[in-house]
């Protein structure tokens, strides 16, 4: 519901999301766009690692009648994170559900900064759950352009902008 509700309160009409899973949270994800743009000039690119997750969530999207809007990418993150970029731009929102690695994450954001502009919103889950997790917050929050990071325990957000960054907490 709360990547719903951001898809909607941004207005958000390109999301790119690592880590796809079974594709649940893309699902909140692409109802939003639809239901900001319900022309379909909305688009949703999601990522996953493993094949057959990525094909079970592509016949999730299918069946809910969101498949023109989805489109589902297996392979390793760091193989397709870069083609995924220039193929959802301009981005509004980030979505790294995937990776739980430090190098990894800290990859992503900053593969994804590169190429947002201010006001676009990076999500990371399982900001305090995940092993050696708390580093990769930290340092993302140091990183240039970004404008403002919110820890809210197991949802970190990030603002693509220019610095120096507001840092807020709200363990909800």
């Amino acid at each position: 519901a709360f990547l719903h509700g951001l898809t909607r309160y941004t207005g958000a009409q390109r999301i790119l999301e690592v880590g796809t899973g079974y594709g649940i949270s893309g699902l909140y994800l692409a109802r939003g766009l639809l239901e900001n743009f319900p022309v379909r000039t909305c688009l949703l690119i999601t990522l996953e690692q493993e094949s057959d997750r990525a094909s079970y969530a592509r016949n999730n999207f299918q069946r809910l009648g969101l498949k023109d809007i989805t489109d589902v990418r297996a392979g390793d993150v760091t193989a397709t994170l870069e083609a995924a970029l220039k193929d959802i731009a301009p981005l509004n929102i980030a979505f790294i559900d995937g990776p739980r690695d430090e190098d990894t994450i800290l990859r992503c954001v900053s593969q994804i900064k590169r190429r947002a502009r201010p006001g676009t919103f990076i999500i990371l889950t399982g900001i305090h759950s995940a092993p050696g997790a708390g580093h990769p917050r930290r340092a993302v929050q140091h990183m240039p352009q970004i404008a403002a990071t919110v820890d809210l325990w197991q949802w970190g957000l990030v603002l693509v902008g220019h610095g120096p960054a507001l840092h807020l907490c709200a363990r909800l």
